[in-house]
């Protein structure tokens, strides 16, 4: 089996953040045996980049800036979901 990549969004009242997480034979294995995988499973995440990060979790897309980056994130994060 080739590794797939798992696309996932986790939000924190409305800031979101995007995750691509791949999906190996040795992951599944490892999963399915209960034990620990013999190699590190790499995860890349996304912060959207707003104009002001100190405050994203807290802001989320309240501000107006804020919404127009996170939006533009989410149009670019289809092509892993689709």
């Amino acid at each position: 089996m080739q590794a797939k990549e798992f696309a996932a969004i986790a939000f924190r009242g409305t800031a979101p953040m995007f995750y691509k997480i791949p999906i190996t034979a040795n992951l599944l294995e490892s999963l399915a045996s209960v034990q620990f995988p013999s190699q590190q499973t790499i995860v890349q995440r996304l912060i959207p980049p707003v104009p002001n990060m100190s405050r994203l979790l807290e802001d989320g897309m309240l501000p107006l800036e804020n919404r127009h980056v996170i939006l533009q994130c989410f149009e670019a994060f289809k092509q892993f979901v689709q």
